[in-house]
């Protein structure tokens, strides 16, 4: 799977991230070593 290094935290992500007490560091370690990618829609994935 290939790594995910340039992206964007909109304000809603960041809401949640905090909801759910993810920090940016452990969201930039999943995007550059994904376990699992799935495709929802042309053109979409999600990690």
């Amino acid at each position: 799977m290939r790594a995910i290094t340039r992206y964007r935290i909109t304000d809603h992500a960041r809401e949640e991230m905090i909801r759910r007490q993810t920090k940016e560091e452990e969201v930039a370690r999943v995007l550059a070593a994904p376990e699992q990618v799935e495709t929802v829609c042309e053109g979409r994935e999600v990690y």
